[in-house]
């Protein structure tokens, strides 16, 4: 997050603005095909998060909106490698350190963080998709067009929800 900081030209952010923090998905697309321990790689992806919260909040930052590694484990991407169930378990598992990790910043009086579960929203999405208007949620919606419909799909590409399925994710921030 230093760098992003660095970027816009100054130390200092707005400490009225409300900062989203939903980072951690391409590691776990990396790590497919790195053969790292998945131990260290959640490990450092979860304190990358933290560390960019610290850094925020040394900036200023007092409102955060931190959203949780979806079900990676349901992407066509997944899917396709037949990696869902152990992709699946890794996302867990980094969403429950990342779970241990927030509860000690939630000790700082001056932060105010929401926690939003994309893990529990992509697995509601997949098994009740006409509740959110899809038709097809394990294959992408790219690959289907021009016929396909991206509205009913979930999956844009082979990771990536469809613009239907963030406007859910924003649903369940607001």
């Amino acid at each position: 997050m230093d760098g992003v900081l660095a970027w816009n030209g100054r130390k200092k952010v707005d400490p009225r603005a409300l900062y989203t923090v939903w980072v951690g998905a391409n590691d776990f697309f990396g790590w497919l095909g790195s053969g790292t321990d998945p131990n260290v790689m959640i490990q450092r992806g979860v304190a990358n998060t933290i560390a960019g919260i610290a850094d925020l909040s040394a900036a200023g930052a007092r409102y955060f909106v931190v959203i949780n590694l979806p079900d990676l484990g349901k992407t066509p991407t997944a899917l396709g490698l037949g990696a869902s169930g152990p992709l699946s378990f890794l996302c867990a598992s980094y969403n429950n350190l990342l779970e241990q990790q927030l509860d000690l910043l939630d000790d700082d009086r001056r932060l105010r963080i929401v926690r939003v579960d994309a893990f529990a929203l992509i697995n509601d999405m997949v098994s009740n998709p006409a509740d959110y208007g899809f038709t097809n949620v394990t294959q992408q919606a790219l690959k289907g067009l021009p016929a396909a419909d991206p509205d009913q799909y979930l999956f844009w590409d082979g990771v990536h929800p469809t613009t239907a399925a963030h406007e859910a994710v924003a649903a369940e921030v607001l």
